[in-house]
């Protein structure tokens, strides 16, 4: 009743538990999975002059995981699959789309990166690299 409670008018609305709280930002509990993100880097070899390219850990982070679409094709005979997979973290500073990620031993190209709130966390969209 209306009349008899006191409470401020906007705690007597009902709640709708559909949209009541809703948040743009992650469930900090949901970034249980490790990844680690690797840098391209370029080695010069002192006794030969020759230069390598290898992959070195940029960092290791925690990630929700979120599969997106997928699809198989055919081409020449032979089945090609295309994966593609979005990574949420934390914001980290540094990271780019020439960087790759590793998680359950597969390896993933960054397509691009996408600020969440102002650098609170990152999405990262990728796609399975082939091997």
């Amino acid at each position: 009743n209306f009349a008899t409670d006191h409470r401020p008018y906007f705690e007597r609305l009902p709640i709708r538990k559909d949209i009541a709280m809703a948040s743009p930002y992650p469930n900090i509990g949901s970034l249980n999975q490790p990844i680690i993100v690797e840098k391209l880097t370029v080695m010069q070899s002192p006794v030969s002059g020759a230069k390598t390219k290898t992959w070195s850990s940029f960092a290791k982070l925690m990630a929700q995981v979120v599969y997106g679409s997928g699809a198989e094709k055919e081409k020449s005979s032979t089945i090609i699959v295309d994966q593609s997979v979005v990574f949420i973290t934390r914001y980290f500073s540094g990271l780019d789309e020439t960087m790759r990620i590793l998680f359950n031993g597969n390896e993933f190209n960054i397509r691009f990166i996408e600020k969440i709130g102002r650098n609170r966390y990152l999405k990262i969209h990728s796609e399975l690299i082939k091997k």
